[in-house]
């Protein structure tokens, strides 16, 4: 199980999940530095396909709990935040 980060057609894979939302936001910024834009927010495919916005820890757990129960990746995408 694993996460694949999205951004501007870039996509990486992280074996290692991030403990909580605020790790997984220093993982972004890690991989992606200066190549994100000022103000953006992170994305994720739900079962049904649609689009859901990530924005705190219960989110993130969320996430990680349809981690454990299917062997495949979780896609998150990296969008900028339109003013």
């Amino acid at each position: 199980m694993s996460l694949k980060l999205s951004f501007a057609n870039e996509i990486h894979r992280v074996s290692k999940l991030p403990a909580n939302y605020n790790a997984l936001i220093q993982v972004i910024n890690k991989i992606f530095g200066t190549k994100l834009p000022t103000s953006w927010f992170i994305k994720y495919l739900d079962s049904e396909g649609d689009k859901i916005m990530m924005t705190s820890e219960e989110d993130f757990q969320s996430i990680l709990s349809e981690l454990k129960t299917t062997s495949q990746s979780i896609k998150l995408f990296i969008e900028e935040r339109e003013n």
